[in-house]
Order: C-alpha cells, then structure tokens, then sequence
C-alpha cells in the first residue's frame, strides 16, 4: 500500500495571508522527467477539506496543521521522506512552520520560479489548465475571473524551484568573485586581517635568519 511523501514546502505570502504550498507525491506512482523514471512531484495547496479555497489566514494555517496532524495518526500515511514518516506532532509542526518560510510572489518570481493558477473547468481533472501570474494584483485578477468558488489550485511550474535566499545568495557570489566587492555581511573582520598582517610579518623576520638545510618535499608527501 502507498502512502503520500511530503518532500518540501513553499508558502507564499499575500499581504497578511498565506497560500500553503507543498511539494508532495504517492510513493508507489512514479512519472518520466528527463528520459527516466522518478517519483512523483506535485506542487498543491494544503486545502484537504476546504477544495477550492487557496488563501489563509494565520489561525486558518493553525486549523489546516491540526486537520492534518489528526488524519496523519488516524491513517498514519504522512511521510517526509521514503520509508521515514512523520512521527506524533511532527506534520503539524512542519505545516506551521512554513509560515516562517513563506517569501512573496514577487520574490519568488525574482529567483526564476513560474508560478500558476491550476483551474479544473467544471471539477473535470482531465481538462485542467495553468495560468501564469507574477503579481498579488494579477493572482486576485484570475480568482475574479474564474469565480469565486471555483475549483482552482495553485501550482509552481517544474518539480523543483530555486528558493530566493538561495538565488540572492548565489547572486552575491557571482558579484564578489567578479568585482571583489564585500558586503558589509561579507567582509572579513577586522581581527582576522590583523592576524594575516602579524603573521606576515613574523615570516618576514624568520626569514632574515639562518636557515638550516632541510629534505625537500614534494607535493602530497609528508616530511
């Protein structure tokens, strides 16, 4: 029997409200990426009991976790990894804690992430359809369009994203490596540069001595 492996999470936050994305799969389904055959990945949001509905408030993500902490011990089919599932308390935690996780549409779309509105025409799985959108103004624009009520998910394109901190990061890399340029959260310290001067320095002394004959050695070889 299969059971369902949560690998990731990605809330988005819009204004004071949250989308609880997750990145899961049935670990007994598998699909073909790149010529092979994987496990199955599909972003969604966490709206067991409440189809339709994509936005929550902070106290609507609290009753989500709970909902699903409550079926995880009754079934016991919640895992974060194969083989690995989530042990008492542990899901509802990790639902939770995505609020402190969750970036903006905007941010994440600054990463290169391509996010959709999945709408299902008449609750029909086999005619769903994925629109783009980029922005708080054209998520709400697309809601207004399809009707409130409609059966509407939201998905990231592809089975992985690049989260912002990790773009931003990799960003600044590129940038220090280039230019040499520190930011201030970059920039050796200042004890640490004394330290380079001072032993410098000794070098510089101890050289001025007589030096004894000594074995060469050679690259990876130890004396």
């Amino acid at each position: 029997m299969g059971y369902t492996i949560y690998y990731s999470r990605a809330f988005i936050r819009v204004g004071e409200q949250y989308i609880p994305l997750v990145n899961s799969g049935a670990s007994n389904v598998s699909e073909w990426v790149n010529g092979r055959m994987v496990s199955e990945k599909d972003w969604g949001v966490l709206n067991w009991q409440r189809r339709g509905q994509i936005l929550f408030s902070e106290s609507g993500i609290h009753d989500i976790a709970k909902d699903y902490e409550r079926l995880n011990q009754e079934s016991g089919m919640c895992y974060k990894s194969r083989n690995k599932p989530f042990v008492h308390g542990k899901f509802e935690a990790w639902i939770v804690g995505g609020m402190k996780l969750a970036y903006t549409i905007e941010e994440y779309g600054s990463a290169g992430n391509i996010i959709n509105v999945v709408d299902y025409p008449n609750g029909m799985a086999e005619r769903w359809r994925c629109q783009p959108f980029s922005s708080d103004e054209e998520l709400f624009s697309l809601i207004k369009q399809l009707g409130i009520g409609r059966d509407i998910d939201i998905s990231f394109s592809g089975r992985e994203i690049t989260r912002p901190t990790a773009r931003r990061a990799h960003d600044r890399g590129n940038e220090m490596a280039h230019t040499g340029n520190y930011s201030a959260d970059s920039r050796p310290n200042q004890p640490s540069v004394l330290k380079q001067i001072s032993a410098a320095r000794e070098q510089s002394a101890a050289s001025d001595k007589p030096k004894r004959d000594k074995p060469r050695k050679s690259h990876g070889e130890e004396i």
